[in-house]
């Protein structure tokens, strides 16, 4: 038998820094919601209505460029999901067609 056949162990992926990128987003949220909340609260004590509406307004661009980071996140996350199961799915594939091939080496031998 060849000294290299049969040594190929497929990569392992380890989706803990995906579960991490996760709960990163969610802890996220919930510093959002928060500001979300005291912001509103801002706005119900503000000194004018002009002042109100600045906050508001603020408050607003905010959410706004929060939800479409999280879809960027959330879409991120969902191809690299996808893109490791595809390589989990080649990796076998490979390991597969490998050990064949040793298989047959060592028959021959």
């Amino acid at each position: 038998m060849s000294a290299h056949c049969c040594k190929y162990k497929p990569y392992h992926v380890d989706s803990f820094s995906i579960q991490s990128l996760n709960e990163d987003l969610q802890d996220q949220r919930s510093s959002r919601d928060y500001i979300l909340k005291t912001g509103s609260d801002l706005i119900g004590k503000a000194p004018s209505s002009e002042r109100a509406a600045r906050l508001e307004a603020d408050l607003h661009m905010l959410n706004n460029k929060w939800n479409t980071v999280c879809v960027a996140m959330e879409t991120r996350i969902n191809d690299l999901e996808t893109a490791i199961e595809q390589l989990k799915e080649y990796e076998v594939g490979v390991f597969k067609s490998y050990s064949y091939k040793c298989y047959f080496v060592e028959l021959k031998n």
